[in-house]
Formats: structure tokens, sequence, C-alpha cells
């Protein structure tokens, strides 16, 4: 009996001591379940490890061509005229990059053999062939046929074709010149010869030169393989030659849809120049106290009107007291075109001339006015094919439309 009674007090003990931790059951129930729910979740994310790991390929393989424009930008750059490939004006480039603008001048302008670049733009094209070039920004043509009667800019100046202007073999696109033409569809260098889309890269290259010979620096004739002689198309033309571990070549220079040329002179009104050429400044051509036949001590402000040569209607100025004058921001010379004007010296040198014609414009034989001219301007539209280039580059989308680069010295 009392063995019985030991036993019923011990298990009612017991039954009291497992009701009293019955809340850490409960908790030890919790963390177990929530041990395993646990482990069920990283079961859950372990299988989605290769699905995500090829989503982070995907998203990587964006940035794996991300120098590709870098380095093209780099390549054409290094196709202009420059101390490794004009070596007969090393000291000219040397005297640029420290900034002596006292042996820049030793030089003179005309015959500086080298290009300032006011914009260089690289887009990506899935399919070139039909890709389309960036739009040309359009520039505020500045009258600098002098100033009217009223004191309001002459709305007249010069064009960049026709007579004394730019001639027929240096015209651009519009004018079929400088050795382009629109090639047979299909027949184009880098163009049919491949099926499928062809990728690769849009191009605007546009600035000035003081050169009296820009088709020497952009694409001359008769060159054939004389490196020496070679302008910046050329070179672009001879890619694999210059840089054979490249992966770029010219696509279709033949056509016009694919490659495009321009030229001409530097002038405030030319609404065809690209944007960023030089600062303009308005420049006095007769003291403003000077006796031109007027009234005593007013100067003469030239008469409204168009200058010849442009495909422009509307009367010559006659005489011009003040110009809009574009002008080289490093050395203050000026790039522009403009009006050949009497001067005091041709008064002192020339008998037939007197006071009365300081200002005047000058004539030809043929009754055209005659002008100064310096700079030229160029724009380059090109295509680059990127041979070999992955289906899904990913470069437009990675490094957006492109690289815009302004400014520079080549």
């Amino acid at each position: 009996v009392a063995v019985s009674l030991l036993c019923l007090i011990w298990t009612i003990r017991s039954l009291q001591q497992y009701k009293g931790h019955e809340s850490d059951r409960r908790s030890v129930q919790s963390v177990v379940a929530e041990a395993k729910r646990i482990n069920s979740e990283i079961s859950q994310l372990e299988s989605q490890i290769p699905t995500l790991e090829q989503q982070v390929q995907k998203e990587m393989e964006r940035f794996k061509h991300r120098e590709v424009i870098a380095r093209l930008n780099e390549i054409l750059l290094r196709c202009f005229p420059s101390a490794a490939n004009t070596p007969d004006q090393a000291a000219l480039f040397e005297a640029y990059k420290n900034g002596d603008t006292e042996a820049i001048l030793s030089v003179p302008r005309s015959d500086r053999k080298i290009m300032f670049v006011t914009r260089l733009e690289v887009r990506y094209a899935g399919e070139l062939a039909s890709a389309s070039f960036p739009a040309i920004n359009q520039r505020s043509a500045v009258g600098i046929g002098g100033f009217s009667e009223g004191g309001l800019p002459a709305r007249g100046g010069f064009g960049r074709t026709g007579a004394g202007g730019m001639s027929p073999d240096m015209m651009g696109a519009e004018g079929m010149g400088m050795g382009m033409g629109m090639g047979m569809e299909g027949m184009a260098p880098g163009m049919g010869a491949q099926a499928g889309p062809q990728s690769g890269f849009v191009v605007v290259i546009e600035g000035y030169s003081p050169y009296k010979h820009i088709e020497h620096l952009l694409d001359p004739s008769g060159v054939a393989s004389d490196q020496n002689r070679w302008g910046v198309v050329t070179r672009f033309e001879n890619l694999g030659t210059l840089f054979p571990e490249i992966p770029f070549e010219l696509f279709g220079k033949g056509d016009i849809r694919n490659f495009r040329e321009e030229s001409g002179w530097v002038a405030p009104d030319d609404n065809q120049m690209p944007v960023g050429i030089g600062i303009l400044k308005e420049v006095e051509r007769v003291p403003s106290e000077q006796p031109t036949g007027g009234q005593p001590g007013v100067a003469a402000r030239g008469m409204m009107g168009m200058a010849g040569g442009a495909g422009r209607v509307g009367a010559v100025p006659s005489r011009v007291s003040q110009e809009w004058v574009l002008f080289d921001p490093m050395t203050n010379e000026e790039i522009s075109r403009t009006y050949d004007l009497v001067s005091e010296e041709d008064i002192r040198s020339n008998p037939e001339y007197n006071e009365r014609d300081l200002g005047r414009v000058k004539l030809t034989n043929f009754g055209d006015p005659r002008y100064i001219e310096r700079d030229y301007w160029f724009r380059i539209q090109a295509k680059f094919l990127w041979k070999d280039a992955p289906q899904d580059a990913g470069v437009g989308s990675s490094m957006g439309p492109g690289m815009y680069m302004p400014g520079g010295m080549y």
C-alpha cells in the first residue's frame, strides 16, 4: 500500500511538473516549426539559384562591351592630323599643346595642317544599314554684310558654294562631290556580302580647320598607299591597316545613306556651318569719326543687301563700317569669311583711292564683291561596322544613345 501511495504521489507530482512546463513546450514547438519553415524557404531559394545566376549574367552582359564606343572614339580621333601622322608640323602641334601662341602665329594660318573638332557623336545601331544619322544642329545665321542705314545688321553675307565660294569638287553630300556619290544598292563596301542585319556605330564629326586645302586633310584623291598623304577619310577607309586588331571598318562609303562629307567657308551667316566655331565679335572697320562721303563725322552704314555667290538675291552693300566676325579663341585671329574692304593701307598705296573710299567693298572685274576667305568648316557623317559583334551587344541600353564629346584639337 505504501509503495502504491508513493507511486501515486510521484505520478501526481510529475503531472504537475509537466503541466508547469507547458509554455516551454509550446516555445520549443514554435522554434522547431520556425526552423522547418526557414529550412523550407532556404530550399526554395536554393532551387532558384540557377535562375538567378542566369538573370545576373544577363544583366552583366550589358557591361561586357562598355568600352567599345570609347575605343572607337579614340581610334577615330587618331585618324585626324597630329604630330604622329603629320610629322612635318610636329612643332606646331607641340605649340598648341603648350599654349605657345607666339610659336603658333609664326606659322601662317592657312599653312597650319590642323583640325579642331567641335562635335564627335557616336551612337550604336543594331541594324546599321537602316540607321539614320543624328540630327544636325542648325545655327542661327548672323548677317555679316555690315550695318544698314538704320543701324541693324544687314542680313546679307556669304554662302558656301557658287561663284567666289567653294569649287564644285569641294561640295558636300548635296553636290555629290568630295569623292562621294550614290552607290549601287548592296554593292558598297561592307554591304550585301553578309546576310542578316549588321550592327555598328553611326558617327557625326564636325569642326573647322585653317588649312588652305581642306580637301587634302579630309579625303585627298590619288594618294593610294602613300600614308603620308592620307586624309581623315582615307584613314577611316584603312582602319584595318593602321589598327589591325580593331573590330571596326568603314561601312558603305559609296552610298550617301551611309557616308556624307561636307565643307564650306567659315561664315557667321551660314546656317549649315556647325555650331561652336570661334567667338563672334563685332568689328569696326571704319572709325566713327572718319569722314566717308556722308555727313561729316558719321561712319557709313553699309547698304543692306545680299552678297553674290550664294544663290541669294539682293543688293551688295557698297560700304561696310562694322562687321560680325568669328575669331580664333586662342590666337584671336579672324577666322570667318568677310568682305574685302578698302583699307587705310590701300588708300596710302593706291592713288585711285581717297579717304572717301575707306570701308568700300572691293569688286571683281565682273562687279561681284571680293571676299577675304579664311578657315573652313567640315562635317563627316559615317557608319562603322562592328565586325563579329554579338547579336545582343547591349551597347545602346547600357550606355544610352551614344557618346557625345564636344571640343578638341587634332
